[in-house]
C-alpha cells in the first residue's frame, strides 16, 4: 500500500492540495499568456500606427514646402495633394492661398 493512499484509497490531503495547485497554475499561466500576447498585439499596432503617422507627416511637410514653389503648376499640385489630407491640411493650404 502506498504512503500516499490512505485505509480506504482515498488520496491523501497533500495528494488533493497538489492536484488543486497543478489546476489552479495551469488556469494562472494560460491567462498570463493570453494577456502577454494581448498586450505584445497592442503594443505592435501602436507601433504600426506611429509609423504611419510619421510617413503622413513626412509627406505633409513636403506638400507644404511646395506650397512656396515658383511654379505655378507645382503649387496647384501640393495644393491638391494637401486637400487629400483633408482637415490637418486646411491651415497649411489657407497660408499657401493668401499668397
Amino acid at each position: 500500500m502506498s504512503a500516499a493512499i490512505t485505509r480506504k484509497g482515498d488520496p491523501s490531503r497533500w495528494e488533493k492540495r497538489w492536484r488543486r495547485i497543478e489546476v489552479i497554475s495551469t488556469i494562472v499561466l494560460t491567462v498570463a499568456g493570453v494577456l502577454i500576447a494581448i498586450f505584445l498585439g497592442i503594443t505592435q499596432q501602436r507601433i504600426a500606427n506611429i509609423g504611419t503617422q510619421t510617413a503622413q507627416r513626412q509627406a505633409l511637410a513636403s506638400l507644404i514646402i511646395g506650397l512656396g514653389d515658383e511654379e505655378a503648376k507645382k503649387r496647384r499640385q501640393a495644393a491638391i495633394g494637401l486637400a487629400q489630407f483633408g482637415k490637418e491640411a486646411i491651415p497649411p493650404l489657407l497660408l499657401g492661398l493668401e499668397d
